[in-house]
């Protein structure tokens, strides 16, 4: 009898839009947003906002965020946490208060689908992982956003293998929205391409309304 041939495509829905959109099974499995040497996407900023920070400077950071460029408004974000230790401590205290709840999965009724699907999800936030991607997801606090990618085992049943942090400074508010995020790639490197639907969790904290980027803690100061 022959083998049967695995599957290397799924169609998974593209939250943002509504659309069923087939993705490629080996992609899934490896990252996409890392950082490179070489790449668009470099390890380090190689500049500093904070150091070179005035009142001209801080408004004209404000003001490119309203128009979509939030690379320096990152750098910035990051620099904070790393040069206010007062800021960070109250940052790293709460995400480690929310990142320490225990999960709580319950099925929506007594049906046996609904039993099932709960424990399906109770089972993945039971991973290990689950505490450290909810405390990078938390990044967004200090942001706006927070974004993890999934890397996904793919073998049989699909299943999350592990999540990365995302640098936000690889990511570029769309245009015409300003709410969805598009990942600078070297082909790319100004607009960006549409995130793989399935392949990011992404986490918009809701401590004001508006723009996500205007959620931010430090950005209450406007």
């Amino acid at each position: 009898m022959a083998k049967k041939k695995k599957r290397t495509a799924r169609n998974l829905m593209n939250t943002q839009t509504g659309e069923r959109v087939a993705v490629d099974a080996v992609k899934m499995t490896q990252p996409e947003a890392r950082a490179g040497s070489v790449s668009v996407r470099r390890p380090s900023p190689g500049i500093s906002v904070a150091s070179t920070l005035s009142p001209a400077r801080l408004a004209g950071v404000l003001r490119n965020v309203t128009e979509g460029n939030a690379s320096d408004y990152f750098i910035l974000a990051e620099e904070m946490e790393e040069r206010d230790l007062h800021y960070s401590s109250v940052l790293r205290t709460r995400k480690l208060t929310v990142a320490g709840i225990p999960p709580a999965v319950e099925a929506a009724s007594d049906d046996e689908h609904d039993v099932m699907l709960a424990d399906a999800v109770r089972d993945l936030v039971e991973q290990p992982q689950i505490p450290e991607l909810l405390f990078d997801l938390l990044d967004g606090l200090g942001k706006g956003v927070g974004v993890c990618e999934i890397l996904w085992d793919t073998a049989e049943v699909w299943k999350p293998r592990d999540y990365e942090w995302v640098d936000p400074r690889f990511l570029k508010p769309d245009r015409e929205t300003q709410r969805q995020f598009r990942l600078l790639t070297d082909e790319q490197p100004v607009d960006g391409i549409p995130l793989t639907p399935g392949k990011y969790v992404m986490h918009y904290p809701r401590l004001k309304s508006g723009l996500p980027l205007r959620n931010a803690w430090h950005a209450w100061s406007r």
